[in-house]
């Protein structure tokens, strides 16, 4: 935080630190595990500090920060938790079992932009743009609500400082997006795939992000993108990265661009770079579950066979 001491920001499933209670949230400052308000109802995946401002986000399973109704994102700038327009959740069911919704998951955070100014002093415009990334079709509320399969980004400064949440897609030509983000490939009948977003991130030079994780297509339901997909925010546009990774149910975990760095490390459970399973004319190159693709020349190294399973 700006104007305070370094701070070590930690999120979990703790609900005891230091035996003290602190419920899945802390913060460690000059060798003091400390609390932060009265924390979060569920789980902690995820947890990003705007350096700039000091006010610090939090992604998971969570549907209360200290009293106040989230949708498993929320932000605390030292006074006051942000609901950030509802979060991110999944369609409501009202079928006679009473079956309950599943609980909308946020393992990624991204920040961009904002600064300026420092915690509960900051106004909407100067607050960073907030990319989630996990497990989730529908963020904001009420009439605010869009489709946003997976992925969105919420804009505190939008709608005179409401802030919105968006979905990343463009239905107009040429882009005809219709998915809205990331999910399973084909028809509604493997509706049941599992799909993720696990990591995400920001290439400032082509204002490209990159998103990692566990899907079958990105943009367009039958656009054959496998768990690693770029989404350039000037054209509003999916695409594939260096022709993908394959091997057995290919997952993306890390994702990783040094600042200043043309180069984007990806990490997860993957046997080849440069092709996908459907891409049976390419060799590809081997990986072993880690590789770095190159921003310039669009080529892979894969660090010597990475590391083995």
């Amino acid at each position: 935080v700006p104007g305070s001491d370094p701070a070590l920001f930690i999120g979990g499933s703790f609900t005891i630190a230091n035996g003290a209670e602190m419920y899945r949230i802390s913060r460690i400052t000059n060798g003091s595990m400390l609390e932060t308000d009265k924390g979060v109802s569920n789980t902690v995946y995820s947890v990003q500090a705007h350096e700039t401002s000091g006010i610090v986000y939090y992604g998971g399973a969570f549907l209360d920060a200290t009293g106040v109704p989230v949708g498993s994102v929320t932000s605390w700038d030292g006074k006051n938790w942000d609901q950030m327009g509802g979060g991110v959740s999944f369609p409501s069911t009202c079928d006679a079992s009473g079956t309950q919704p599943e609980i909308a998951i946020v393992y990624s955070i991204l920040l961009l932009g904002g600064g300026g100014c420092i915690a509960f002093s900051c106004s909407p415009e100067q607050r960073p743009k907030v990319f989630v990334g996990g497990r989730f079709e529908l963020a904001g509320e009420g009439k605010n609500m869009v489709k946003a399969r997976n992925i969105a980004m919420w804009d505190p400064a939008a709608a005179n400082g409401e802030g919105r949440w968006s979905s990343l897609c463009d239905s107009n030509p040429p882009n005809r997006c219709d998915i809205d983000g990331v999910s399973y490939r084909g028809t509604s009948a493997q509706a049941a795939s599992p799909v993720y977003v696990f990591s995400l991130a920001y290439h400032a030079a082509s204002n490209m992000l990159y998103v990692g994780g566990l899907f079958q297509s990105a943009g367009q339901r039958y656009a054959n993108i496998n768990s690693l997909a770029a989404f350039s925010l000037t054209s509003k546009s999916w695409s594939i990265v260096g022709g993908g990774i394959a091997g057995p149910s290919p997952v993306v975990h890390a994702l990783y661009i040094s600042p200043g760095s043309q180069d984007l490390y990806v990490a997860g459970s993957f046997s080849a770079v440069g092709k996908q399973n459907s891409d049976v004319l390419s060799a590809g190159l081997n990986a072993g579950n880690i590789a770095v693709f190159s921003l310039t020349s669009g080529s892979w190294n894969t660090l010597n066979g990475g590391i083995p399973d």
